[in-house]
């Protein structure tokens, strides 16, 4: 059962008309898994896995069970397979890696120089006759002698493995050759293991007669492939998988769904009949007299084929049960227990496999967490403070998950230290030890009991000592405040007193302490350089002066106030815009946010948060702008501008998260910014006296301090539940996801209700009849808060199967009404003569795409009963399958199965069909389309080609032109407006230049396309035509005009109208005289910086 879900109904804004030029980069790489190989590709001691994804390779090192990531090549090709050779008299492989383009190259990393290293490329030619297969298969014989390739029906194509080292220029010879073979639909092809001294490969393939298997020998001496050996029976004919049995017994298995076969040479078989099943990966595992074969099937389910052998006689298969994970494209045997098993349909795992525990038999070590495939996702600003937040239907079948995904920074952490759960609160203070009174080697640790002190002795030494005494410090009470001054003396404040101390003090002064009134405790307190404000209960606020007046410091009390009610938070700026100092001053209930000068406690101004009270607060100054943050218990953060009088002004709410959130400043004087610790941490800094709000890759923080040292430079503490974490925070802004699994549910479908800020989720579950062995559907529908992931009118579109009639599906349009209490009501469901594949919002009702068929909503009676409240009329049937629609004003945009893109408008909502606007004439598959603005259209393809069309007009007659084309690399499912940048506090004049789509895709990627104007397009092009100039050659030679021409297996046509942003952004990478050497190469002047900005501002950095 499928289900779409549509938005609610409200009508997009005008698009502004702009430039039909487009910017396309990509934010989030692929993550999908599709082949991994292990062998020693970067050292002769090392074991690397080699990952493929989709356009990239990753290498890791294996050691110690852990897999560490060692590089990364980014290829101008869509990988189809990967394989690793030995050259003799070298001890690292070299590894193969063929296109689905048909492009092959053969790479190999020099140990000396560090680089990866082009030694053969080239392109399988095409053959005349033989049609190219659906499917390219790869086999490597395990003696290293050559490589198999069938990419067209019919023929092979054999690529001996040169026997000698590169010559002196680094090129190795590969010289394939063609042989035509009589079986054109294979199924499967494998290499056999040490049984010959030539290459020997089965070959599954299906004929008129069913299912057949033979065996072939490479005389690669006389370029001549020959059958060896066949079999003469007809196999079960949902035989699709050939897995290569170990040395010494050689032969293959032969893997169905409902038997499993052993075939060798000698034709020695054997068979065991399993339940229905699909295997789609395996892996042997481990040596010895019992090979043992790991299989999963398109589930995830875990099983072990073990063979039982007499004198290398196969006697016999037995399978079992092991567990469940993603289900696993490629498995990999690390060694000894351990396994990886990659995914393209969810999360992949590095494993321990110990057959010895039944019970258990599969740990997983380590998590790789995937967002592949992307079937549908969502973009919203939930309190309209420019934070945007995606989130996207991620995992297919029972590897289902939420994708939360935000723009924001990377916390680095260097060292760990452990504390005790009942630490509250940690401050960083210099010692006097250290001239630089910005720097730091105390931590002040203070629990509800008492404090501790932990010293840093600098030099080489990380370690941390604790501290029985220092100067007057109070260990015995909780400390509520610490600071060091600029003048390098500290204050403690507990709920006995204030302490002043200077670090060469031997005891306590007399006129250095301050102590409230009697039976009265502080409470909270805020220190400023020259003030102390504390509260003592009851609303009682007392100002207390820092004065050297007679040179050595003293604390004296200046003023008091009652406010008349409990405070809840202080903060103390000590020089606003009139150079004076000030008090904020949070309070439980009432006013409950108060300004007050000091030293007078003379209130400024005030404001009122209604329904909450302020848990923490800070008055800090970004790019000479003044600012009040007052945090609340339920995540939120309300923020005022100060005058230049200190009013209280434009306040603006924005969440961070769902637990209380306490505010720290970052730098010195606060430049650095607000680090606002909280389940979702988040650093609010200023660009162009705007304020921006990044997320912090760090969860359930409940402290913040800075530890400045010559060991740790500029680093911060953040202290959790556990440890106290001593790191880094990156600037550089990325993506950062985390997971809501969907328990064994997949997301199809998924929108954002933007009154009651609420996500409606359309999922579908699998599960297995274990009666019938059946897969059985079934659907559902789940709303979330899109504040907490927990879990107006809503339609949804469904459809349903109909056993009796395979080939025929029906459908049905739901219709939720969204209830002042954020639930769902069914108001109604109506019944369509097909499947539901899209539903839009369109002219204050929807517009729905049933099969090849349109459907406007022309009537709701809330009043009629159920079963006629909702009424549909057929508006337009020229399409094959309508798969995708886009909506603007009378507009509506289809994306066809097979009919390309058509504009469609309904004059009103009484016409009896649909007018068509203009259409696009060439044929294509479309997977999406989105209209960028009232004359610029986009549609992706299932060729993974993206182009633009512009409305133009001839004789009278209006089309679609195509304007600009693109090979993205990638098969794109949706597509929506907007941007992952977060968008920055503008006043309330939120101003967008320019137009900005994201794009998701089956293999996990997330990228944006912005529109650009035409002079900044032709920069661009030259821009990147001169890149590529510069460039060291390509990894594979993999030619980068080639592999962005559009190509649909038709026709092929040159990129155009599109900048390719992954390429143009490596500009940010160059040194500064390659950058500048690029610049001079430019024929229009502009100077480095300026590009740079350019770039930077186009690039949408996450």
């Amino acid at each position: 059962m499928l289900f779409v879900v549509a938005f609610s109904l409200y009508l997009f804004p005008p698009f502004d008309i702009m430039s039909t030029y487009t910017y396309a980069t990509t934010l989030q790489k692929p993550t999908a898994v599709h082949d991994a190989i292990k062998g020693n590709f970067l050292g002769p001691d090392e074991t690397n896995l080699i990952v493929s994804k989709g356009t990239r390779i990753e290498i890791y090192s294996f050691a110690n069970d852990m897999l560490i990531p060692a590089m990364e090549l980014d290829l101008y090709c869509r990988i189809d397979a990967i394989k690793i050779y030995t050259v003799p008299n070298r001890t690292t492989c070299s590894l193969f890696v063929l296109s689905k383009q048909m492009a092959f190259s053969a790479l190999h990393f020099d140990i000396t120089t560090k680089k990866i290293l082009t030694e053969a490329s080239g392109t399988l030619l095409e053959q005349k006759g033989a049609l190219p297969n659906d499917e390219i298969m790869t086999v490597k014989d395990q003696e290293n002698q050559a490589i198999i390739v069938s990419a067209f029906s019919g023929v092979l194509s054999c690529f001996p493995i040169p026997d000698t080292a590169p010559d002196t220029a680094g090129v190795v010879e590969f010289e394939p050759f063609e042989h035509k073979i009589q079986e054109g639909n294979i199924k499967c092809m494998v290499a056999l293991e040490c049984v010959s001294e030539v290459p020997i490969f089965a070959v599954l393939y299906e004929q008129e007669h069913g299912v057949r298997l033979k065996f072939y020998q490479v005389q690669l001496s006389r370029k001549r492939i020959s059958m060896k050996y066949a079999v003469s029976e007809a196999l079960e004919s949902t035989s699709h998988l050939l897995v290569p049995v170990p040395a010494p017994y050689g032969g293959v298995l032969v893997i169905g769904e409902y038997i499993i076969s052993y075939y060798d040479l000698e034709g020695n078989n054997v068979a065991i009949s399993i339940d229905s099943v699909v295997i789609t990966t395996c892996e042997f595992i481990g040596g010895g007299s019992t090979p043992r074969c790991l299989l999963g099937d398109a589930m995830g389910f875990l099983y072990i084929l073990t063979l039982d052998t007499t004198w290398a006689q196969k006697t016999s298969l037995d399978m079992s049960y092991l567990g469940q994970v993603s289900a696993f494209s490629s498995a990999v045997h690390l060694g000894v227990d351990m396994l990886y098993l990659g995914s393209s349909q969810g999360d992949s795992y590095l494993a321990r496999l110990d057959l010895k525990n039944p019970a258990s038999p599969l740990e997983v070590v380590d998590e790789y967490p995937s967002l592949a495939p992307i079937l549908d996702f969502c973009v919203y600003d939930l309190d309209k403070q420019g934070r945007q937040t995606l989130v996207c239907c991620s995992g297919a079948y029972n590897d289902g998950s939420l994708r939360i995904v935000q723009s924001g920074v990377d916390f680095v952490e260097r060292v760990t230290i452990p504390i005790s759960s009942d630490i509250k609160q940690v401050w960083s203070l210099n010692s006097g030890a250290l001239p630089d009174k910005s720097q730091h080697d105390i931590l002040v640790l203070s629990n509800n009991l008492s404090t501790r002190l932990l010293f840093h002795r600098g030099g080489h030494s990380e370690g941390l000592e604790k501290l029985d005494e220092f100067l007057a410090f109070d260990l015995d009470l909780p400390t509520l405040n610490a600071k060091t001054l600029l003048t390098g003396d500290i204050i403690q404040v507990t709920k006995k007193g204030i302490q002043l101390m200077q670090p060469h003090w031997e005891a306590l002064l007399s006129d250095a302490r301050w102590v409230p009134p009697p039976d009265v405790d502080i409470e909270i307190a805020a220190i400023g350089q020259e003030y102390c404000v504390v509260s003592c209960g009851l609303g009682r606020l007392f100002c207390i002066a820092v004065d050297y007046a007679n040179g050595s410091g003293s604390l004296v009390e200046t003023s008091t106030v009652d406010l008349g009610m409990e405070g809840s938070c202080l903060s103390v700026v000590d020089g606003g815009p009139d150079d004076e100092a000030y008090v904020a001053v949070g309070l439980w209930k009432g006013t409950n946010v108060r300004l007050l000068r000091l030293p007078t406690l003379e209130i400024v101004s005030t404001a009122t948060i209604p329904g909450t009270a302020p848990v923490n607060i800070l008055l800090q100054t970004l790019e000479e702008e003044d600012y009040l943050f007052v945090a609340l218990g339920n995540g939120k953060l309300v923020h005022y501008t100060l005058s230049n009088d200190m009013q209280l002004l434009q306040p603006k709410t924005i969440t961070l998260g769902t637990q209380a959130v306490k505010l720290y400043s970052r730098g010195d004087d606060g430049k650095n910014g607000v680090f606002a610790a909280s389940d979702r941490s988040t650093i609010i800094n200023s660009v162009s006296k705007r304020l921006v709000y990044s997320t912090v890759n760090l969860k359930d923080a409940k402290g913040f301090a800075e530890f400045n040292n010559a060991t740790w430079p500029n680093s911060v503490l953040v202290m959790t539940e556990q440890d106290m974490l001593l790191g880094d925070i990156d600037p550089l802004r990325k993506l950062h996801i985390s997971k809501l699994p969907l328990d064994k549910k997949m997301g199809r479908r998924i929108t954002y209700h933007d009154e009651s800020q609420t996500i409606a989720l359309g999922t579908c579950q699998i599960k297995r009849n274990y009666g019938s062995w059946a897969n059985e559907d079934t659907g559902g529908i789940y709303i979330y808060d899109a504040q907490t992931y927990q879990g107006q009118y809503l339609f949804v579109g469904t459809t349903i199967n109909l056993p009796s009639q395979p080939e025929r599906s029906k459908g049905r349009i739901l219709m939720y009404e969204v209830t002042s209490n954020r639930t769902y009501r069914l108001v109604e469901a109506l019944c369509v003569p097909g499947v539901v594949y899209c539903i839009k919002p369109y002219k204050n009702s929807i517009i729905a795409a049933v099969d090849g068929f349109l459907y406007y909503l022309c009537a709701y009676r809330p009043e009629a009963a159920e079963g006629d409240r909702l009424t549909v009329a057929l508006k337009s049937a020229s399409n094959i399958l309508a798969l995708d629609l886009d909506t603007n004003d009378d507009s509506i945009l289809v994306g066809d199965l097979m009919k390309s893109v058509s504009l469609l408008r309904l004059e009103n909502a009484y016409a009896t069909s649909m007018t068509t606007v203009a259409k696009d004439y060439n044929e294509n598959w479309m997977t999406a389309v989105k209209m960028a603005n009232q004359n610029t259209f986009i549609g992706a393809e299932m060729f993974n080609n993206l182009f633009t069309f512009s409305m133009k007009s001839e004789n009278g007659t209006t089309y679609m032109d195509v304007v600009g084309e693109f090979h993205v690399g990638d098969l794109i499912n949706r597509r929506h407006r907007g941007s992952l940048a977060d968008k920055v506090d503008s006043g309330g004049q939120a101003e967008e230049d320019r137009w900005s789509i994201v794009y998701v895709t089956v293999n996990g990627a997330i990228g944006i396309l912005a529109g650009i104007s035409e002079d900044d397009y032709m920069l661009l092009l030259d821009v990147q035509q001169n890149m590529i100039k510069m460039a060291a050659p390509p990894t594979g030679n993999m030619d980068h005009s080639s592999w962005r021409n559009f190509d649909n297996g038709i026709r092929t046509g040159e990129a155009r109208g599109y900048i390719d942003g992954d390429l143009v952004e490596k500009f940010l990478a160059f040194s500064p005289r390659h950058q500048q050497n690029l610049v001079e190469l430019l024929s229009t002047f502009i100077s480095v910086e300026d590009l740079q900005t350019k770039i930077e501002n186009l690039a949408q950095r996450p």
